[in-house]
């Protein structure tokens, strides 16, 4: 199909028309609209700021929209444009070249950007990791290079690089990472010497306070954000893109009303909210403030980090950011918070004296219908102080390897009772538990368990959640912070060090479905709250207490004659 010496100019001019005549030969229209937010998105980004950035909802269409397209235009308009596309892997790179392959070799405008075959005299490259276009010059620069941004790019050249979502919710787990990923930009500056030398970041936020693109933003670069919906005032983007504020008043829309109702559904919109309050607030609506301290009250600071899978623990333990030694960080567990500066403390001091746990609780809320699992925790008590042993979460619902699974954890930490979570029909679940755990009981006296000359038995009780009718997440909000932020919860090194428990602790907040998964969290929470009678008292007083009868019973066993409280405190 030949085109007219008036739309080839046009195609020169106007990247929206470029990419809208791409899109009907790509037959690509019946998927997705070029509507005012699409158009303006690649205007900005190929003619905006040469340093800028653009975020949009996961599922709008960026790669097809924005990093294949405009590198296409740019070659269109001069075949000597040098073009390097990164992703955030090296199979994601290749996927976005085979894509523009496959437009140079459909659209017919395009067609003459194809690589030539190969001659004696020159050699055009195409492979999966770059090609050269059929007009340009011999160069040892690709026409077009694309990799991704785990590997190496030093030393590459270009005219324009497309930074195509290479931030992950890979490489944003750890601050390390993010840092590393943040290192690896800096490169882009010294790779643009081409041309216009544009570098665009095309995007979502993959984390909620220490996101790449804020960082990117303070460096200069220029963002626009096209969220899902109409934003409130409280949720606060990397600048709105001013075309919402016109499609605001074109369209009568008020705030939480779809920005673009031509191609997204109520459907659409209800399904992105499903995946949970904290994806949704970032991926779908790009905000940049869900680390505000008064949002997520629960920190990784406040606990204390300690080996307690034993059966015994000291007299006292101690929470604080110094002692003798130094600091007390626990910089060798790697975290994952909202807060970039959060993170786990040992104790400043522990006892020399180590006692057993005299009770330990084991909390089962078995999984129904939805996609958690059965979570679990075991928690005892010493001298005032919680400690959570062992948690996590079994996906096996109530087969026998479940219930085998439940009955050897709860012998390894010689449970004293199992609290199953009392909702529904989980009494089935106790039903099918008891027996199992029969049969690991241990006698009193029996020689295979010589530590254990009382033997061990466990009880199964079914147990209701305290207000069970409140909001799960103030529920369990009530039940964890009081007890974290006084720093009378120890964590076992196993605990602190599970991403998934970082991740449910932190990201908790007084918002429905504010975790994607809180099956882990929700037991421990529930498990933490058996013991809320007795964390009524400070460990401070049943330090004090046990001091006293300690102190009674050597005065009985070395005076032989039982002591009383007058004798204690006249000998203090």
């Amino acid at each position: 199909m030949s085109i007219t010496t008036k739309e080839a100019a046009r195609l020169m001019r106007d990247p929206v028309y470029f990419t809208s005549e791409v899109f009907k030969q790509m037959d690509w229209l019946k998927y997705t609209k070029i509507g005012p937010l699409e158009a303006d998105m690649i205007r900005y980004v190929a003619l905006g700021p040469k340093r800028s950035g653009v975020l949009g909802w996961r599922g709008f269409g960026k790669t097809y929209l924005i990093t294949t397209p405009i590198p296409l235009w740019d070659l269109y308009r001069d075949p000597e444009n040098k073009i390097l596309i990164l992703s955030k892997t090296g199979p994601d790179a290749e996927k976005t070249l085979r894509l523009m392959r496959q437009i140079i070799s459909r659209v017919d405008f395009l067609r003459f950007l194809a690589p030539k075959p190969n001659t004696r005299e020159r050699k055009w490259e195409d492979n999966e990791q770059a090609f050269d276009v059929g007009p340009a010059e011999p160069s040892r620069t690709p026409s077009v290079a694309s990799q991704g941004i785990d590997g190496s790019i030093t030393g590459k050249r270009a005219s324009r690089v497309i930074a195509d979502d290479i931030e992950s919710p890979e490489n944003t787990k750890t601050l390390g990472a993010r840092n590393d990923l943040y290192g690896k930009t800096s490169e882009l500056t010294f790779i643009c010497t081409y041309g216009e030398k544009r570098i665009n970041y095309i995007g979502t936020l993959h984390h909620e306070t220490d996101s790449l693109y804020p960082k990117k933003a303070k460096d200069g670069f220029q963002f626009r954000s096209y969220p899902l919906l109409h934003p409130k005032t409280t949720e606060k983007t990397i600048n709105l893109a001013p075309v919402y504020q016109q499609l605001a008043k074109d369209n009568n829309a008020k705030p939480g009303d779809i920005a673009a109702p031509y191609r997204i559904t109520d459907e659409f919109v209800a399904n992105a909210k499903a995946e949970g309050y904290r994806t949704f607030a970032m991926q779908c609506m790009l905000t940049i403030n869900l680390g505000e301290t008064n949002r997520y009250p629960l920190r990784l600071r406040d606990l204390i980090v300690f080996p307690c899978k034993g059966r015994t623990a000291p007299f006292s333990v101690a929470w604080g950011t110094n002692n003798g030694q130094g600091q007390s960080t626990a910089y060798d567990v790697p975290t994952d918070a909202i807060d970039v500066a959060d993170g786990f403390y040992r104790p400043i001091m522990f006892d020399k004296q180590w006692l057993p746990f005299p009770v330990t609780k084991m909390w089962i809320d078995p999984s129904g219908a939805g996609a958690d699992g059965s979570g679990w925790a075991i928690t005892s008590m010493l001298n005032g102080m919680v400690y959570l042993r062992a948690a996590g979460t079994d996906q096996r619902g109530h087969s026998s390897d479940a219930m085998e699974f439940f009955a050897k954890t709860a012998k390894q930490y010689r449970v004293t009772k199992i609290h199953i979570e009392d909702f529904a029909l989980q009494s089935m679940f106790k039903q099918v538990l008891e027996p199992i755990i029969r049969e690991h009981f241990i006698e009193p006296n029996d020689p295979a368990n010589p530590f254990d000359t009382n033997g061990w038995r466990c009880k199964c009780e079914m147990t209701k959640p305290k207000n069970p009718s409140a909001m799960k997440e103030t529920r369990m909000i009530q039940a964890l912070e009081p007890v974290a932020t006084t720093h009378r919860l120890v964590i076992d090194e196993d605990i602190a060090r599970d991403s998934e428990f970082q991740r449910q602790w932190t990201r908790l907040c007084e918002q429905r479905n504010c975790l994607e998964h809180e099956d882990m969290l929700d037991a421990i929470a529930n498990a933490v709250q058996l013991w809320e009678d007795k964390l009524t008292r400070t460990s401070a007083d049943a330090e004090k207490r046990r001091r006293d009868e300690h102190m009674k019973k050597l005065i009985e066993k070395y005076v032989g004659k039982p002591a009383t409280d007058r004798v204690w405190f006249q000998h203090r």
